[in-house]
């Protein structure tokens, strides 16, 4: 009796078609251990197969120096973004002066 129903089936044999990293182990052995390997047999009665998860995306967020298009006077974002752009969006009234390197945090997705 396989492990993988036939849905996850189709859906693992759909992702090692679009080249995603299969992990696999042996059916039949519940203390068994995913393993990564090479080109896949794809053998469903005794092997169970998964696609492997990607690690998180870290991203790095920055606060901004501003200035006000009105009135010209600097702030610094109390938002965090990624890069300019973003803080364009944000702060649609001001120009950006400088990405502030120094405030600098990274977070995970």
């Amino acid at each position: 009796m396989p492990r993988n129903t036939v849905d996850e089936m189709i859906e693992i044999l759909q992702a090692y078609k679009e080249g995603k990293t299969l992990e696999c182990r042996e059916a039949f052995f519940d203390g068994a251990v995913w393993k990564t390997g090479g080109e896949p047999v794809f053998s469903f009665n005794n092997t169970e197969y998964r696609i492997k998860k990607e690690p998180p995306r870290k991203r790095k967020l920055y606060q901004f120096l501003c200035q006000n298009t009105g009135d010209k006077r600097y702030f610094v974002t109390a938002n965090m973004m990624e890069d300019e752009a973003e803080c364009m969006r944000t702060y649609a009234y001001s120009n950006v002066v400088k990405r502030l390197d120094h405030t600098m945090i990274e977070v995970e997705g």
